[in-house]
Formats: C-alpha cells, sequence, structure tokens
C-alpha cells in the first residue's frame, strides 16, 4: 500500500470475504477483532516502521550473541561477551 485509504477498508473486508481462500478469511477475522487500530494505521500518517526494524534489529543481535558460536559470538559488543561469560 502506498497510499492510506483507511475509509476503504470495509469495502475491502466485504469483497475479500467472498473469498475462498482460509488463509484469507482467518486475516480478514483478524482484522476485524481490531478493526479501529488497523482503520487508524491505515489512516493516520504516523508510522512505528522505523521503531519495529530497530526492534527488529535488536532482537536479531540478541539471538546471535546468544548462539554460542566462536564465529557468531565475536559479532557481540564486548559488554554482552563479558556478561555472558560470567
Amino acid at each position: 500500500m502506498s497510499d492510506r485509504h483507511g475509509d476503504q477498508l470495509d469495502q475491502w473486508l466485504t469483497h475479500a470475504g467472498q473469498s475462498t481462500l482460509p488463509g484469507l478469511n482467518s486475516f480478514i477475522r483478524g482484522i476485524e477483532r481490531d478493526k479501529a487500530a488497523v482503520t487508524a494505521g491505515l489512516t493516520l500518517p504516523w508510522s512505528s516502521g522505523p521503531v519495529e526494524g530497530q526492534v527488529n534489529r535488536i532482537i536479531m543481535w540478541n539471538l546471535i550473541c546468544q548462539a554460542g558460536s566462536s564465529t557468531q559470538a565475536d559479532t557481540c559488543p564486548v559488554s554482552l561477551r563479558l556478561r555472558q561469560s560470567h
């Protein structure tokens, strides 16, 4: 989606709800459970994209540091490696 069209969500849900694809129908039910938030996300100009990107980066960094592999653990900051060695 490149434009914000939260006002068209109901129309899209009705149209997509006619699908026989179980995955799409499950997705629609999920949207309907928190429709106000989805509509706001498709309407308001604010985005949590940069924050989500940082969170994902930190999670990946943690997973790499906890892997225990000597080649991967070398990419962890010294402070994290020191904490893990105790």
